[in-house]
């Protein structure tokens, strides 16, 4: 299933039987040029997955979009949280 928002499209998959469960985060070139702006968003993503009480017992796949590398943690939330809503 894709959901989409302003900034991340969410890839939610159910587990495979015996395989573990995945929270893969992506952010490439075109979301940011420098690569410590994509790790600190990558590492501020990962965070907010491990948080996320909803998320429990899925595969999630987050692909950062453009503009993305501009926002602050609390809008990052805000952005994800609007998108898990939908679940």
């Amino acid at each position: 299933m894709k959901l989409s928002g302003a900034f991340f499209d969410v890839y939610i998959s159910p587990p495979k039987a015996g395989k573990p469960i995945l929270k893969e985060v992506s952010v490439g070139v075109k979301v940011s040029k420098k690569a410590v702006d994509r790790n600190k968003l990558k590492r501020r993503l990962r965070e907010i997955l491990r948080a996320s009480a909803r998320l429990e017992g899925k595969n999630v796949r987050v692909v950062a979009l453009k503009g993305a590398s501009a926002l602050k943690f609390g809008e990052i939330e805000k952005d994800l949280d609007n998108i898990f809503s939908k679940l």
